[in-house]
């Protein structure tokens, strides 16, 4: 039961990676704590921590 909690996890950790380097390439904001992609981004990192 353990290696599929961290699998997804790993996962999970894999996604956000990915999703900072698609919004730093296209340079949408360059700050994550302003404006409504900040809060995506918190939203997002809150569901990966519960």
């Amino acid at each position: 039961m353990d290696w599929i909690l961290l699998g997804l996890n790993h996962t999970a950790q894999a996604l956000e990676s990915v999703f900072m380097a698609v919004l730093k390439l296209f340079g949408f904001f360059a700050n994550f704590n302003v404006g409504e992609m900040g809060t995506l981004y918190k939203t997002i990192v809150l569901l990966e921590r519960v």
